[in-house]
C-alpha cells in the first residue's frame, strides 16, 4: 500500500466515512483530491502566481496582522477591485451614452 501525507490519509478516512470502503471503485479512478471536494461540497479553484518578494512579505505581513487566510486576503482583494473595476466600466458606459446623446 502507498504510504500517503497525514492529509491525504485524513480525506482517504473521511471519504471511506461517508462513502463506504469501495469509494474508489464508486468514483472511477477519478484523484482523492477532487472526490473528497466534492463530497465536502468545497468547489473553490486554485488560483496560483509567482509574486516578487517584497510583495510576498507584506502578504504575509497582512494575513497575519488580519490573522485571515492567504486565500481570504486574496478574495477580498479581487473582490474589492472588482468592484472598483464594475463601477469604473459602468461609468465609462453611461459617459459613452451621454456623449452620443448629445
Amino acid at each position: 500500500m502507498a504510504e500517503y501525507s497525514y492529509a491525504t490519509e485524513r480525506k482517504i478516512r473521511i471519504l471511506t466515512e461517508k462513502l463506504g470502503e469501495n469509494w474508489q471503485e464508486q468514483c472511477g479512478g477519478r484523484s482523492i483530491d477532487a472526490v473528497y471536494n466534492e463530497v465536502i461540497g468545497d468547489n473553490r479553484k486554485n488560483l496560483f502566481c509567482k509574486v516578487d518578494p517584497e510583495v510576498k512579505r507584506k502578504v504575509d505581513e497582512l494575513t497575519e496582522g488580519y490573522d485571515i487566510k492567504m486565500s481570504e486576503l486574496v478574495e477580498r482583494l479581487i473582490e474589492k477591485e472588482y468592484d472598483l473595476f464594475k463601477q469604473r466600466t459602468e461609468n465609462y458606459s453611461e459617459d459613452l451614452a451621454n456623449e452620443f446623446a448629445s
